[in-house]
């Protein structure tokens, strides 16, 4: 069945579309194509031009199969003419994306707007191949660039080592010298705070309760590598055996690194701004002038703490804003943008890791597993990210033709005052096993016999979306719940036996989805000649060295758009697929798999990690001045 999808008006007002013309098809001497007045002037004979041109336009028109009669005439019409814009064609007669800063939209309604407008999974994949491109072909090829390329980004010296690290780096082969973005802006605030306080901030873990208990110290001291207690050697004990290859390269410091999943500590956001102010104009920033902690404060008042004071959620829950109406087609563009309630917070009730979240303290350092932007921890590279290696590499074509995922049910505390119906990882589970007939919409594509791809709103119960598309299961059994509900969810779930990596490779499509932090399976999935679909709220380490739509498929936390990005792929629920883009899934499966052979080896996260150690060591020099950043024409 096809069916109409409208926007709403703040959507339609953002897509900035121009006005519908209803006109109708003249058909004018110019109008016609060359052939039809070729002919038409080879012939004499009123009534047999007429009769001719009459069959001619019949068969035009039933063989340009329009996808509905209410399809934009105007579209409809370039296509009779030769102008269309489909698989077929050179151009699309629009090929800006529709978007904002954090999504890009389909039109809304292709039946009345145009269904041979470009499907924005086009646009996101050729936008993502020239972006990779240009990133690729501007990273330094000397030590010399590399420093001139750091003081441009950063307006700073780089720190002592950078030489060796350099070195080093293109000795191994890493890619990307420049790309380390992330990591400056995570250390960036602590040099707006004296190297002294934060020494102290560290001397205290040493002290095994409160925070200490949940930090295991790391000393390096003249390229050894000393590691203390805790309770998770795992973490402590991965991260030396990470460093030892470059222990000679290492400075002296201490590292602590919080033994949790998650991050450890949190920042208000004019707080970060302070600090960062502090770093940027040379002085050491007096905290006691920072929003802090307050008393009983709560989790939505922290919330909106930590993001910036102009951002959509802050607008959201002053009322300046309703939460935007992402609901329709649209798919993630900035990928970075999509991973934090800040930019779309409609996230913020749907993510297991958001039921909660840490007090908002001081700067406290801490190396962490896994970090959203308004934490206060710094991210590296833990081995267990890489130690998963499954060792099929079946070709993308013969994997089986649906999403598949195996886990468990956990993410959040499953207790009574937990809306834990509505964490990510119950909410995969619930959507993609549902045999509800309500009826949704799908965007879909398809070709007319002119070969022109265009736009189509199908009509499908979840029953059958899911019967076509889905291999989603919960497995073992009930975690992190009360008694009461564990028992319930023995009841009214269905488990079965774990999977391994080398099973879950059989599949061309697998959901790569967060647990209680981090995904530790996307490495294996990349690898592995699948399409992984990544929804997450925790930017990787590896965030400024990928490029999503290129190495991997973005999907939002909400789901809203997956049916619509499968069906994109995969085709329709038909037996012929129709409207599959299987030349561009593998594209991506095989860069994606290129990738991760490439770009995430061990001495990627070596290097990753040790340029983290050296601005680390910058930071904690106990010789260190307020610095101000370079002025610098470059």
């Amino acid at each position: 069945m096809v069916n109409s999808r409208r926007g709403s008006l703040q959507e339609l007002q953002r897509m900035d579309r121009t006005s519908v013309d209803y006109t109708p098809l003249a058909w004018s001497p110019a109008a016609r194509p060359k052939s039809v007045r070729t002919w038409l002037r080879s012939r004499c004979g009123t009534a047999t031009v007429a009769l001719s041109v009459t069959t001619i336009l019949l068969v035009v028109i039933a063989a340009s199969s329009p996808p509905q009669s209410g399809t934009h005439l105007r579209d409809w019409s370039q296509n009779l003419m030769g102008g269309g814009s489909g698989t077929g064609s050179t151009e699309h007669p629009s090929t800006t994306l529709r978007s904002d800063e954090t999504y890009a939209y389909a039109v809304p309604d292709p039946n009345v707007e145009g269904s041979y407008a470009e499907h924005p999974i086009h646009g996101l994949i050729r936008e993502g191949k020239e972006q990779w491109a240009a990133k690729v072909a501007r990273q330094s090829k000397t030590y010399e660039a590399a420093v001139h390329e750091y003081k441009r980004r950063y307006r700073r010296e780089p720190p002592p080592g950078f030489d060796k690290w350099f070195e080093w780096a293109q000795k191994h082969d890493v890619q990307l010298l420049d790309e380390y973005d992330s990591l400056y802006r995570q250390i960036e605030p602590m040099l707006g705070v004296r190297p002294k306080t934060l020494k102290e901030r560290v001397d205290a873990y040493r002290d095994k309760k409160g925070r200490g208990r949940d930090h295991g110290l790391i000393t390096i001291k003249d390229g050894v590598i000393t590691v203390g207690e805790g309770w998770r050697p795992a973490v402590t004990e991965g991260f030396a055996e990470l460093m030892q290859p470059v222990a000679h390269l290492l400075p002296d410091v201490v590292v602590p690194l919080y033994l949790h999943d998650a991050a450890s500590a949190t920042l208000d956001w004019r707080a970060r701004q302070g600090y960062q102010k502090a770093a940027r104009e040379g002085y050491w920033v007096n905290e006691s002038e920072l929003p802090i902690e307050l008393e009983h404060e709560s989790v939505w008042t922290k919330r909106e703490r930590q993001c910036p004071l102009d951002s959509p959620y802050r607008r959201f829950v002053i009322g300046l804003d309703t939460k935007p109406p992402v609901g329709g087609p649209a798919f993630i563009r900035n990928h970075t943008n999509a991973m934090t309630y800040c930019m779309a917070p409609q996230l913020a009730d749907m993510h297991g890791s958001l039921a909660q979240t840490a007090d908002i303290q001081n700067l406290l350092p801490s190396f962490a597993l896994s970090t959203h932007e308004w934490n206060a921890d710094v991210l590296w590279t833990p081995p267990i990210l890489y130690d998963l290696n499954p060792k099929n590499e079946s070709p993308f074509r013969e994997k089986a033709h649906k999403l598949l995922w195996r886990g468990s049910p956990d993410g959040i505390s499953v207790t009574h005052d937990k809306h834990w119906r509505q964490s990510h990882r119950f909410r995969l589970l619930t959507l993609l096993n549902s045999n509800d007939t309500e009826p949704r919409i799908v965007r879909q594509t398809k070709w007319d016999h002119f070969g022109r791809e265009y736009q189509v709103d199908v009509q499908h119960t979840l029953a059958e979306l899911n019967d076509r598309y889905s291999d989603v299961r919960a497995t073992g059994g009930p975690v992190q719940c009360a008694p009461a509900i564990c028992e319930h969810l023995k009841e009214t779930m269905t488990f079965v036996p774990k999977a391994s990596l080398e099973e879950m490779a059989d599949h061309r499509y697998v959901m790569d989805v967060d647990g209680n932090a981090y995904s530790a399976r996307f490495r294996a999935h990349l690898q592995s000649n699948q399409l992984p679909f990544k929804s997450t709220i925790f930017p990787g380490w590896f965030m400024d060295r990928i490029q999503p739509w290129v190495h991997y498929v973005p999907v939002r936390v909400d789901y809203a758009d997956l049916y619509d990005v499968l069906a994109f792929f995969d085709g329709g629920l038909d037996a012929a697929r129709t409207g599959n883009h299987d030349d561009l899934a593998e594209e991506i499966a095989m860069a994606g798999s290129d990738w991760a052979h490439g770009f995430w080896r061990l001495d990627d996260m070596r290097a990753y990690t040790l340029r983290l150690l050296l601005e680390w060591a910058r930071v904690f020099d106990p010789a260190r001045k307020p610095t101000a950043q370079l002025e610098l024409n470059v």
